[in-house]
């Protein structure tokens, strides 16, 4: 049964949407169902309530795709700024270490931490004093790291938090739908189920009216096409998501080499 706690709430809607069609476009159904206390009041009430479910699950699915979306790219942002971040560390670790005499910069070099917000505090205190000490950035041109190379990836972070932010908001407003959608569908279940009842009453004499509502399958073979179609297309933008994430991966490991080849130089 399409209001079944085993069902799932795709599926409910496709269902729940095939019945109220159904009797919406049959007065004389309606007619029936009103000698057992579901007029057409009830019907609208029905609807509302089944397009609120509706709605709610819709939000849900567009939530959870942005969510996603968002968690995808400040991970990918966290390990563009990771990479560059410890090719300016190893360079400062070079030319600020404790045989350079920066004793005040040492903790500042200390081995970095894999807890987000650890190691956020750590970039954070690095990238500050190195752009507000001019004897650190001087030391850090002898191995070819410019002022505005540390200013472009502490934008890179500023940015990476902004998005980080925006992630856990994302997060927290997928919960809040949830919560909304559980109990709208709860309730439009409710709805249908005293619905189903009245109708096997009201319509025991006709067999064909119960068979439209309860069918076993409402799903044309046009929506199982679509269905089909939707998850190639789904496939599909996956490998294309994975194939631009390797390219872009390769071109920023080729960045940070040539960084790293050039620090070496310079130092040597």
């Amino acid at each position: 049964m399409f209001y079944s706690k085993k069902s799932s709430i795709a599926e409910f809607l496709i269902h729940g949407d095939h019945v109220l069609n159904f009797l919406e476009s049959r007065v004389e159904a309606q007619a029936v169902l009103a000698q057992y206390g579901f007029g057409t009041d009830r019907l609208q009430e029905g609807r509302l309530l089944f397009d609120q479910a509706a709605l709610s699950f819709r939000q849900v699915q567009e939530q959870r795709r942005k969510q996603m979306a968002a968690t995808d790219g400040f991970h990918n942002e966290w390990k563009q700024v990771k990479q560059f971040y410890q090719v300016h560390l190893q360079a400062a670790r070079r030319v600020l270490g404790r045989d350079a005499g920066h004793r005040d910069a040492q903790h500042l070099l200390a081995p970095l931490s894999n807890r987000y917000a650890e190691w956020l505090e750590h970039a954070h205190s690095f990238y500050s004093a190195m752009l507000t000490t001019p004897a650190y950035q001087e030391a850090l041109r002898t191995v070819n790291i410019s002022v505005e190379d540390l200013a472009q990836v502490d934008a890179l972070l500023a940015q990476m938090v902004v998005n980080k932010d925006l992630q856990a908001q994302m997060y927290s407003d997928v919960r809040t739908t949830l919560q909304q959608r559980k109990l709208q569908v709860a309730r439009s279940k409710h709805w249908f189920g005293m619905l189903m009842s009245t109708a096997r009453i009201a319509f025991q004499d006709q067999p064909g009216v119960l068979a439209a509502l309860v069918p076993g399958s409402v799903r044309t073979e046009a929506e199982r096409e679509a269905t089909r179609k939707l998850m190639a297309e789904r496939r599909a933008a996956k490998k294309k998501a994975a194939a631009a994430a390797l390219t872009q991966k390769t071109s920023e490991q080729k960045a940070v080499s040539s960084v790293v080849v050039a620090s070496n130089v310079d130092v040597g």
